[in-house]
């Protein structure tokens, strides 16, 4: 998980990544980065936003205020959970339109933040539509449905997956099958022994194989294809395109 704490008192920033960090460790999470803005606008420029999963944002700052920055960041994407954190308790009623999933009281953050923490992990690690993959060096949160399609090999798992701007891949030790326990029926489709696919990426069907989207393919059993082909019509008309 990327977080980020946007603060322009310094000493507020070291409390918050303080109490982050201790939080995460009695869960026992290790994989997790804590990033630290004095100025919203750095933040903002160059689109930083869009690599953080969870946004710590102070409401009262001199050079943009935490709700207006946090708007602009809605009008890129929704993908962000935004935490509040103020010394201003009326400052709640200015935030409603944001949807973020806490407000901590820095006047009352011994009260306020386990709680917002306990609400984080219900959110965002708990939800069907997120999935964790541990990979090698740390724990990937994605979005359920950008899973392109999965490979497996061997012992290692090649999960390929939608960065809007194109395909990615992680390479995980895992089993096919735990991941056919949760997707398979969720519109996703078990096109060969060694191979899932998310019927939302298919943009056709070839001889030996299914055409997926960013120009990716993969491998359909014969014995398996008129089944693949029933159950992705049925997926179509249920689910829609």
């Amino acid at each position: 998980m990327k977080i980020c704490i946007v603060d322009d008192m310094a000493e507020a920033i070291v409390e918050i990544k303080s109490r982050l960090i201790s939080e995460f460790t009695k869960r026992k999470i290790k994989f997790f980065t804590i990033d630290t803005y004095l100025n919203p606008l750095d933040l903002l420029g160059n689109n930083n936003s869009a690599k953080y999963d969870v946004i710590f944002m102070d409401v009262d700052m001199p050079e943009i205020r935490g709700d207006d920055a946090a708007r602009v960041i809605r009008s890129i994407s929704s993908r962000q959970e935004i935490i509040f954190v103020s010394s201003y308790d009326e400052y709640a009623y200015d935030v409603f339109d944001i949807k973020p999933i806490g407000f901590i009281r820095k006047n009352k953050i011994d009260e306020d933040f386990s709680r917002t923490i306990d609400n984080l992990f219900k959110t965002v690690y708990n939800k069907n539509e997120m999935i964790s993959i541990k990979t090698q060096n740390e724990v990937e949160y994605i979005e359920l449905y950008s899973i392109i399609y999965i490979e497996s090999a061997g012992h290692m798992l090649y999960i390929w997956y939608d960065k809007k701007n194109g395909a990615e891949k992680l390479v995980v030790r895992d089993t096919l099958s735990r991941y056919e326990e949760i997707l398979c029926s969720k519109g996703f489709i078990k096109i060969h022994k060694a191979y899932i696919v998310n019927y939302r990426y298919v943009t056709g069907f070839a001889v030996d194989d299914i055409k997926l989207k960013y120009g990716l393919s993969a491998p359909i059993s014969k014995r398996k294809r008129s089944e693949v082909e029933k159950e992705f019509i049925e997926l179509v008309r249920r689910l829609g395109v």
